[in-house]
């Protein structure tokens, strides 16, 4: 689900703000540019946060209240298990707290599901080239001993 699939209802449209607003102070994306390679290209990055986004306001009122509360919350834990702060930390201390985050309860959770959300709404974003099969990848003319062909 992309941001654009969220119903165009003024619900729906702060829904969506507010999802997105969660994400962006959560700080989660610079996670996700340092443990996902691809997501630091914005190609990438931007349709990945309006994946999780659109993701979390289609979901039950109280089941977006709580994703948001908890990614509110991510920067104030970030800085429990590691000491610094999120929008400030080396890359290394970003991958080493997150793996410290994902250990616990319910924060752990929401964090692991919205980097595999992020990950697939990168895939939305990403056009392929123009299919060339490889070589010896054609189907022979008749595929298997009793194609009526």
């Amino acid at each position: 689900m992309s941001g654009g699939d969220v119903a165009p209802d003024p619900a729906g449209r702060r829904a969506l703000a507010r999802t997105s607003r969660a994400l962006r102070a959560s700080g989660l994306t610079r996670v996700w540019a340092v443990r996902y390679p691809p997501l630091r290209e914005p190609e990438a990055a931007a349709p990945a946060a309006r994946h999780v986004a659109g993701s979390l306001a289609a979901t039950a009122p109280p089941y977006r209240a709580a994703f948001i509360v908890v990614l509110r919350l991510v920067p104030a834990a970030f800085r429990l298990v590691t000491g610094r702060r999120l929008d400030a930390a080396s890359p290394n201390v970003l991958s080493a707290g997150a793996a410290r985050l994902e250990r616990l309860p319910v924060l752990g959770t929401v964090v692991r599901t919205i980097g595999a959300l992020a990950c697939h709404g990168a895939l939305d974003g990403v056009r392929p080239a123009v299919p060339v099969p490889a070589a010896g990848t054609e189907l022979p003319e008749r595929a298997w001993p009793n194609d009526p062909r």
